[in-house]
């Protein structure tokens, strides 16, 4: 493994496995945010009432957008504690095991490239 000065972490320098990690992430993101403007922009489209207020919907993109970006960065910029921080909340609220091993898999990953 190359040593990794703080100046390269970046995207580039990331190994395949968490640039695909970012991408399922940013995808996953993108398909909630296009639901999210059909349902608000041509509700016919759906067929059906949403069936609880439109804020609620705005409130859980924002949230997602705001996540995502939180993983997104943790993840470039090898945040070592926000890393774990995620696995922990992958745990206890999102009750997410896979998730919270991938996230302390990489805080692992991520930990030795910062050392270096």
């Amino acid at each position: 493994m190359n040593p990794i000065n703080n100046n390269e972490l970046v995207f580039s320098t990331l190994g395949i496995w968490r640039k695909i990690y970012i991408g399922i992430i940013w995808l996953i993101t993108l398909i909630f945010s296009l639901g999210t403007c059909v349902w608000l922009f041509i509700p016919e489209v759906m067929g059906q009432e949403l069936g609880f207020p439109i804020s609620y919907l705005i409130g859980f993109m924002c949230f997602n957008l705001i996540y995502s970006f939180w993983i997104h960065t943790a993840i470039v910029k090898r945040k070592a504690k926000q890393l774990l921080a995620l696995a922990v909340i992958q745990i206890i609220p999102f009750m997410n095991p896979i998730s919270a091993l991938i996230f302390f898999s990489i805080y692992r990953i991520s930990k030795k490239e910062v050392a270096l």
